[in-house]
């Protein structure tokens, strides 16, 4: 910002209007606490339903799957944010 104030008109002022990696960082921060929650509940609810075997089966199975898409969209280029954003 200073370089830039350096090369303005004589008054022209700049002003910072929204500070960006703030905003992304809010929002990066309510996706991680939003799938957190949503994996706790799922878990939760196939424990209790399908009892201790069968909700640990769950359990190890739902980052198996993610890492596992992942590392296929990884391979066959198809990373894009709205592909990721459809998991």
């Amino acid at each position: 910002m200073t370089s830039m104030r350096a090369d303005m008109p004589i008054g022209i002022e700049a002003h910072l209007v929204a500070n960006q990696p703030k905003v992304v960082h809010e929002a990066v921060n309510e996706f991680m606490k939003a799938l957190v929650e949503a994996v706790a509940i799922v878990l939760g609810i196939s424990f209790i339903s399908l009892g201790l075997r069968a909700g640990t089966v769950v359990a190890f199975s739902i980052p198996l799957v993610l890492a596992c898409v992942f590392v296929g969209m990884q391979i066959w280029g198809s990373i894009s944010s709205a592909s990721r954003l459809a998991l």
